[in-house]
């Protein structure tokens, strides 16, 4: 039994100095035999050669399409991995399968209401708790088993990721979706078109938002949007701190996340409006102002002003607090004025 369990051992180990050091055109393809190795993944890895530190050295292994991740894939410098090589034709070893063991339990994630997130992983990835530097700040989102990859075989430090989420049974993000970003330029489509075809994001917004930027605080983080002139806003239309709203949006070219629509939550009204009669208020915006209604401090007093019929917006794409605005409003049926225009003043 000795001799034979000794006998199993040297040949492994032969079977691995044959495979780093036969000559190139002695390795087929797709060599018969294959060998695992452990080691710890060295700084410098890629998504498409991991360096890794063995006991038997320093090796180099390739990582192609036809690598089996099923068994992880995040490569992190100092992590413990198995990988089962063979040899190439190209002189390199290949991986056949990584086995990094930092698999978790079966969570449910909600697939149905996603959100696309770009960045940069950070150091502080650990395990499968990705950390990635976006434009709003660190999110932290969960890998799993059945996270489609894309074109990414891993995961390396410091690559650009474009990663679909979805909120997990256990609180998280989980990611649902990663592709590679590191080239690809995000652009919108036509703002006129359908929001469906945009991710969109529920939040309340932040004291810092003004006139052409959005903070909106999320379970997820804090996160920034730009308000462009072709923004439609008209249904979330006030930015005072603490509103509730709902953001639709794309990834710019300039790495920010631009708003396509942004919707509050406004009660309906049935009150008619004259606007054959009109007449028009100058003051600045009160920061006890909903979506529903307008507070207006003018030097007369503050006036009360519905915002249910709201038609154009002039010289701003929002409204924010003490910001300066000209009103044209209209009587309605329920004795309250309705704002019809809203006109930004320096």
């Amino acid at each position: 039994m000795k001799m034979h369990k000794h006998f199993g051992l040297v040949l492994t180990a032969c079977l691995v100095l044959s495979l780093l050091f036969t000559p190139a055109f002695l390795l087929p393809a797709q060599a018969a035999n294959t060998v695992t190795v452990q080691g710890k993944v060295m700084s410098g890895t890629t998504g498409s050669l991991l360096l890794l530190d063995t006991p038997q050295g320093k090796m180099e292994i390739k990582i192609d399409n036809a690598t089996d991740t099923t068994a992880g894939k995040i490569l992190l410098p100092d992590q413990a991995i198995s990988v089962t090589v063979t040899g190439g034709n190209d002189g390199y070893l290949h991986a056949t399968k990584i086995s990094t063991g930092n698999q978790i339990g079966n969570v449910i994630v909600d697939t149905n209401n996603t959100v696309d997130v770009t960045g940069t992983l950070n150091k502080n990835t650990k395990d499968n708790d990705l950390h990635l530097d976006t434009p709003q700040g660190e999110m932290i989102i969960r890998l799993d088993p059945s996270t489609e990859m894309g074109s990414c075989a891993f995961l390396v430090l410091n690559g650009k990721y474009r990663i679909t989420c979805g909120r997990g049974s256990d609180a998280y993000l989980h990611a649902v979706k990663i592709a590679d970003a590191s080239s690809a330029a995000n652009t919108s489509a036509s703002v006129n078109g359908d929001n469906s075809a945009y991710p969109f994001i529920n939040g309340t917004v932040d004291s810092k938002t003004t006139n052409n930027m959005l903070y909106l605080s999320t379970t997820g983080g804090t996160m920034q949007f730009v308000i462009d002139n072709n923004a439609n806003t008209l249904k979330g239309l006030m930015m005072t701190s603490g509103r509730s709203l709902t953001v639709y949006y794309y990834h710019g070219n300039d790495g920010y996340l631009h708003a396509v629509t942004t919707v509050g939550a406004r009660s309906s009204s049935s009150a008619s409006v004259n606007t054959a009669s009109t007449l028009t208020a100058t003051g600045t915006v009160n920061g006890n102002s909903t979506e529903n209604m307008l507070f207006l401090d003018t030097p007369q007093g503050q006036m009360e002003i519905k915002l249910d019929s709201v038609n154009a917006i002039n010289g701003c794409r929002v409204l924010v607090t003490n910001q300066r605005i000209s009103v044209t409003c209209a009587s309605g049926s329920d004795a309250y004025l309705h704002a019809v225009t809203i006109t930004a003043k320096q």
